[in-house]
């Protein structure tokens, strides 16, 4: 069996520069991939072209001028970027079917707007795709628009039930298209103890600068920073920190930026890291960060669940009255940190005083977000496969 592995995540669009996120972990553990960049030829590019004009054409003539607005930008006069990643994308995910004529589409994630082109071009050519959840649901208004069209034109492996009813709460049609066999990655998160995560702890600690003295909340940002401000007042928990004394060991706050998040937003908190008060982090995997925390502080982040997974004092902070979908707080597995006067419960959890949550509620929260994990998730898996490819 050959298996093609294709990215195409934050690529130059017709040969606007553009440099790539997600890459250089496939090159890390060694995993020979394509571009779908590679399969750009003259004539695709045309077709592309064609198309581009045919679209802005139709928007001209659009008696709705509202329409237009979605597409300002510096590109072909007033034609945004997402536009030509859009229409290029479609054209050349043809060309790959048509090229390589695969037996099946896997794809991660089922939310990628590339991905959502891949399965249509798959449909079209009467070859089944299978896409993979990547995130916990939260259910926020953008995501229920989202899962209306979640299985439009694939098969979605989730994680479990939980996943199946947010998305047939909005799209009940779709029910037949979803199947919950587990999380193929989560098992790693199981051996907390081992040699390996426990070096993965002391080198992220090292990496950070911190030593065994010191105590660490690590601070999950969700992305783009700039909507949930509010929510997260930055400056006012490095402060609120960088205060604290726990059994002699000093408290260091550590945000763990979003890979896309803006350089310059980082930068607006240089002051923080400059005074010791905050280490920034961008690259890596949350995961291995969790492992070195011993408090983790989310909002609106999937890596919510790897921190109960851990095991780890689980803290949910929301400043705001906006919801921002499902909460960890309102379901029982996470210390609410709703304001200024809450603050000190960030203090109970490093002291060990509880841990967000009580074993049961961990317990039957997890069972309803994954239905199986490690070896039984990745059978499940295989099992979907075979029973999709004709």
């Amino acid at each position: 069996m050959e298996i093609i592995y294709l990215t195409a995540r934050n690529v130059p669009s017709l040969g606007e520069g553009n440099s790539a996120c997600f890459e250089p972990g496939l090159d890390e553990i060694g995993i020979n991939y394509r571009h779908l960049y590679d399969y750009r030829t003259a004539s695709s590019t045309a077709q592309s072209e064609d198309a581009l004009d045919d679209l802005e054409g139709l928007l001209d003539e659009a008696d709705d001028k509202a329409i237009l607005d979605l597409f300002t930008g510096i590109d072909r006069g007033w034609f945004s970027s997402a536009v030509i990643d859009l229409v290029e994308c479609d054209r050349l995910m043809a060309q790959v079917i048509e090229q390589e004529t695969p037996d099946i589409v896997l794809g991660l994630h089922e939310a990628n707007f590339w991905i959502k082109l891949m399965a249509r071009r798959a449909a079209l050519a009467a070859v089944p795709a299978l896409t993979f959840q990547e995130g916990h649901y939260h259910c926020s208004e953008t995501d229920r628009a989202k899962y209306r069209v979640m299985a439009e034109f694939s098969d979605v492996a989730l994680w479990g039930e939980a996943a199946r009813e947010a998305i047939t709460a909005e799209a009940p049609d779709a029910a037949g298209c979803l199947w919950p066999i587990g999380d193929l990655c989560v098992e790693r998160l199981l051996s907390a103890g081992s040699p390996e995560s426990l070096e993965l702890c002391r080198s992220a600690r090292e990496q950070l600068g911190l030593d065994v003295e010191q105590a660490l909340v690590l601070l999950l940002l969700p992305n783009p920073y700039a909507s949930y401000a509010e929510a997260i007042p930055l400056r006012l928990i490095a402060d609120y920190l960088a205060g604290l004394e726990i059994g002699g060991k000093s408290v260091r706050l550590v945000a763990k930026w979003h890979p896309r998040e803006s350089f310059e937003v980082i930068k607006g908190f240089r002051d923080l890291e400059f005074s010791g008060r905050m280490v920034s982090v961008v690259q890596g995997v949350a995961r291995e960060w969790l492992l070195a925390c011993d408090v983790a502080l989310v909002l609106d982040s999937s890596a919510g669940l790897d921190a109960l997974v851990l095991g780890k004092p689980l803290a949910e902070i929301n400043f705001s009255s906006v919801c921002y979908g499902r909460s960890y707080a309102e379901e029982g597995v996470a210390e609410p940190i709703a304001g200024e006067a809450d603050l000190p419960r960030l203090e109970t959890l490093l002291r060990g005083e509880g841990r967000g949550w009580t074993e049961p509620a961990r317990n039957d929260y997890l069972k309803r977000i994954y239905s199986a994990v490690g070896d039984d998730a990745c059978k499940g898996m295989l099992e979907l496969v075979r029973r999709l490819v004709p």
